[in-house]
């Protein structure tokens, strides 16, 4: 089912709860991200169905290049309806929260693009 994104980070609870929201704050939040779960559930699993499909017509005996093409502009389609739902989602959080709220989780989404940026071993270094 739906469940927050590696690449949507900077909604998981952990970078929210530093914001010290209120409880309007909260549950407006809350409600932003529900009402948008199945609509990114449903482009996630759409991606990573089209990546199944265009593995499959990579391990083919025979390479067929307009399934390929037609896969691969699929993928960049849904990939981008998901990154314009991403933003949609960022820009109502923004307008819930009060300038210092925003600055501070402007603070946190670039420190946390700066640590995946440095490897698949961010994870590990964030908390230091």
């Amino acid at each position: 089912g739906p469940g927050a994104s590696e690449v949507s980070i900077w909604l998981v609870d952990e970078a929210i709860a530093e914001l010290d929201l209120s409880e309007a704050q909260a549950a407006a939040i809350e409600r932003i991200r529900s009402e948008s779960a199945d609509r990114i559930w449903r482009l996630e699993t759409a991606i990573a169905d089209t990546r199944s499909a265009l593995r499959a017509v990579e391990e083919a005996a025979v390479f067929d290049e307009a399934m390929a093409g037609n896969l691969i502009r699929q993928q960049v389609e849904i990939a981008a309806y998901l990154w314009g739902t991403r933003t949609r989602i960022a820009s109502d959080v923004y307008r819930i929260l009060t300038p210092e709220q925003c600055l501070a989780l402007s603070t946190l989404r670039s420190q946390q693009e700066g640590l995946r940026q440095e490897g698949p071993e961010w994870r590990d270094r964030r908390g230091r």
